[in-house]
């Protein structure tokens, strides 16, 4: 008996049929992603929307003018830095590393308005101050106080900067996996006038 000729159609549609089968199984496997080994949650619990006070301003308008750093240009002014806090829990069997890869600032009906970008990244000490943080997470972490300040905030280009009320949007990577986190609406803070 002759083998089957090859090129009849229902063996070709059957080939054809059993390579598709293949090829989407393959990009079934390629897609697929281990769930996460950690649990994480973050939220937006205070921000401040106020200045860029730089390197070169006061922060805290209780020091006064001759206090400031050696490597500061205008210590003339108070200035309160526009920042982020947030507060942080999350359980895993080894430290986790912590990004805010986006922050936008949005109107009270959700419109983005402008990006921004998020700098300083400071943990509380549980005692009295914030200090310094590598962006890593030691777990299991309960109640972690975090702070970033904010840059970027341009009002030329907001109508009625004084009278609306705006919300900061974080979109924040844990440990490669993503999060977001809004803060509630808060009105621009006037500058300090001493």
């Amino acid at each position: 008996m002759p083998p089957p000729n090859m090129n009849t159609p229902l063996t070709r549609l059957s080939s054809f049929l059993l390579v598709s089968v293949l090829v989407g199984l393959a990009g079934c496997t390629m897609q697929h992603t281990e769930p996460a080994d950690f649990t994480a949650e973050v939220a937006v619990a205070g921000l401040t929307l106020a200045e860029e006070c730089g390197a070169g301003r006061l922060s805290d308008p209780g020091i006064a003018a001759g206090d400031c750093a050696p490597e500061a240009t205008d210590c003339s002014l108070p200035c309160t830095q526009s920042n982020i806090t947030l507060l942080l829990t999350a359980d895993a069997d080894r430290p986790l590393s912590f990004e805010i890869v986006r922050a936008t600032l949005i109107n009270s009906e959700g419109l983005e308005l402008m990006e921004l970008s998020t700098h300083n990244p400071q943990s509380y000490d549980g005692v009295s101050s914030y200090a310094a943080w590598d962006e890593t997470v030691p777990t299991p972490t309960e109640g972690m106080n975090l702070m970033y300040d904010l840059s970027g905030i341009d009002w030329s280009g907001v109508d009625e900067p004084w009278s609306a009320t705006y919300k900061v949007r974080l979109t924040i990577e844990i440990d490669g996996e993503t999060f977001t986190a809004t803060s509630t609406e808060t009105a621009r803070q006037a500058p300090i006038v001493t």
